[in-house]
């Protein structure tokens, strides 16, 4: 007998009434809570590069058993339109289809040291993807919030994954805000995209590894969004190699980024980070239609 199925009747029962609790939230309610996670961010802990450097280390031998060392590939075609050393760190290649495994499969390690086995998280989609097979590796039910006009694709991945899905808020930071306020309802743990150093600590493997396949690089032209991954990324470098700059883009914006660099960036090896490949097929055509 499948005992999952046992239990699953129970949690759709439970992610009703939290849907209704928190749909039943006046918007008065709704934006004291967006500034209460303001004001929980504003005092997170700092800690020094050094140290998450340190964790960054930790948390690559905790994940190498579940995660790739992703390619870092020369591109000879942008190198000679820029005049510039061009790399792309393939993080398209990673399980779950970005860079988003690195931080989610540490936090899931840490967590499940701790005994932990219930979180919830937001996530318009990668994040979501990510910690869906992170926490399910370590035996941890994630519950994930999505915005109701997520794309269809991830959510499809999402559910693919054994993701629990709750569609809640009109975009990414409403989302944010009501997972926060399931978690204090049902005092589960709540997994940040960004905001937390296992995460950072997580996201910071992709220079470890860079430093490591190409020792002499100069600059990284990396994506930010929450600044989990910008973050760990500049810790781990300016610890290592204080001389490397680190730049920030996003996605297909940081080759734009070093093509609009490339006069001050020629010949030297610089890494753009290529954060993911889980664009939906639908945005794909798009981009397409308007750009060819």
């Amino acid at each position: 007998m499948n005992l999952s199925l046992m239990h699953r009747p129970l949690k759709i029962i439970r992610c009703l009434k939290t849907r209704v609790a928190l749909q039943q939230l006046p918007k008065e309610a709704l934006m004291s809570k967006m500034e209460e996670s303001k004001k929980r961010m504003a005092a997170f802990q700092q800690v020094s590069k050094e140290a998450l450097a340190a964790m960054t280390e930790e948390a690559k031998k905790r994940t190498s058993g579940h995660l790739k060392e992703t390619p870092l590939q020369y591109s000879p075609v942008i190198s000679a339109d820029t005049g510039v050393y061009v790399y792309l760190k393939l993080e398209s290649e990673q399980v779950g289809g970005s860079f988003k495994a690195r931080g989610a499969f540490n936090k899931a390690s840490v967590l499940a040291s701790k005994g932990i086995r219930r979180v919830i998280t937001a996530s318009t989609g990668n994040h979501g993807i990510a910690c869906t097979l992170a926490m399910n590796s370590y035996g941890i039910e994630c519950r994930v919030v999505i915005p109701t006009t997520a794309d269809p694709e991830k959510k499809r991945k999402l559910e693919e994954n054994g993701g629990h899905l709750l569609q809640l808020g009109a975009e990414g930071g409403e989302s944010e805000t009501h997972a926060r306020s399931l978690a204090d309802l049902e005092n589960i743990f709540y997994v940040s995209p960004y905001n937390d150093y296992d995460i950072m600590a997580g996201q910071g493997t992709v220079a470890l590894e860079i430093l490591k396949q190409l020792p002499s690089v100069d600059a990284i032209f990396a994506s930010v969004g929450g600044g989990g991954l910008i973050g760990g990324i500049a810790a781990y470098i300016k610890t290592k190699k204080p001389q490397c700059k680190t730049v920030e883009g996003a996605a297909g914006v940081a080759l734009a980024a070093v093509r609009k660099c490339r006069a001050q960036l020629k010949g030297q090896r610089v890494v753009a980070v290529m954060c993911g490949a889980n664009i939906s097929p639908r945005t794909l055509k798009g981009i397409v239609e308007k750009f060819s």
